[in-house]
């Protein structure tokens, strides 16, 4: 299927990784399996789970028998005081994907974190202050600078906040 889709492109194929599931899953550099799933009962729509370098690997293996691809990774804002997960993920997705790593997400769907129950109430207003919290951590990692580049995007988001209200209330003013 890719192949066929990959094969009326004249540029390459962008693939995301992440979505719903991105925010409770986490990244183990140790582990050899693929993936493995946290919590078999969960929904559908919102599967933790833990992944391995095994599936930078499995993409990259994806994209040199299909054609050329381009890869966006989700990074968690499930608990941005706590980020080291994700500067973790962002330099192994840095590593492991090279050039074929497009972005990097922070956050799937921010908005709804309060409908979810990841958090009591969460505003944009909560928000900016965490993204520029994760984006300083990131530039000062012990991976080195993870956003010299400019690679990181978002937030996605879904029902209960506008963009340009997230642009305008900083997040312009980050380095995106």
């Amino acid at each position: 299927y890719l192949s066929n889709v990959r094969a009326r492109m004249n540029s390459p194929l962008r693939i995301r990784v992440g979505g719903n599931s991105m925010d409770a899953s986490t990244y183990v550099p140790d582990q050899t399996e693929m993936i493995i799933l946290t919590d078999p009962s969960a929904y559908y729509n919102d599967v933790p789970c833990n992944f391995g370098p095994t599936l930078f690997d499995v993409m990259n293996t994806l994209a040199d028998t299909v054609g050329e691809m381009q890869f966006i990774i989700g990074l968690s804002m499930q608990n941005p005081s706590s980020d080291s997960n994700v500067l973790e993920l962002a330099a192994a997705a840095e590593s492991k994907l090279g050039s074929r790593l497009d972005a990097m997400l922070l956050g799937n769907e921010p908005d709804l974190y309060a409908g979810h129950g990841t958090r009591t109430s969460y505003t944009i207003q909560d928000y900016i202050p965490e993204v520029e919290g994760i984006l300083n951590d990131m530039a000062d990692s012990q991976y080195g600078n993870l956003t010299d580049e400019r690679i990181i995007g978002g937030p996605t988001v879904c029902c209960d906040w506008d963009l340009d209200d997230v642009l305008n209330a900083g997040l312009d003013q980050l380095p995106y």
